[in-house]
């Protein structure tokens, strides 16, 4: 479940935000061309922290910013919790904390290997008919076609345009 929304909520809505390829694109050595980078810290038998670099998609801050005027904003990836984690905080420090939380790898149903699917009938405590979901992997919507939103994968062509052409869509 989610946390209830707050009493002053504008919106019913809630838009599920992919992360990898759609908000982002990230690798895990340091190499030319990425512009920021996270600490990635997991807690388990020891203490690891990791770096990431990754480039922003071009847009990404306005259309935090602007969708959350419209929706309830959950970043959702197939990710690790730490990893959602560390990228929910850039993002909310950038867009002066549009998402209001992150679900991730452990709220996604594993079909095989690497692949996951991102159901959104795992939130219990929102209608479906109020739930959607933009993401680059058409896979992610599992069966639930009419809650997807795809997008091109985003790379690193910083004059990708695909958040300025969904946001009027949303």
């Amino acid at each position: 479940m989610l946390k209830p929304r707050p009493s002053a909520a504008s919106t019913n809505k809630t838009l599920f935000l992919d992360l990898d390829e759609t908000l982002i694109h990230c690798v895990i050595s340091q190499s030319d061309g990425f512009s920021h980078q996270v600490r990635v810290q997991e807690y388990d038998v020891t203490h690891f922290i990791m770096q990431v670099f990754f480039n922003l998609r071009p847009y990404a801050i306005d259309f935090l910013i602007t969708m959350s005027q419209l929706y309830e904003l959950v970043l959702f990836t197939a990710a690790d919790k730490y990893y959602a984690e560390a990228f929910f905080e850039f993002l909310n420090l950038q867009s002066n904390g549009a998402i209001s939380q992150f679900l991730c790898r452990d709220h996604c149903i594993h079909l095989y290997k690497k692949v996951f699917v991102k159901d959104l009938r795992v939130v219990s405590n929102r209608q479906l008919k109020n739930m959607v979901l933009l993401d680059n992997s058409a896979h992610s919507f599992g069966g639930l076609m009419n809650n997807g939103v795809p997008i091109k994968s985003f790379i690193s062509d910083q004059r990708d345009l695909e958040l300025m052409h969904i946001e009027p869509y949303l």
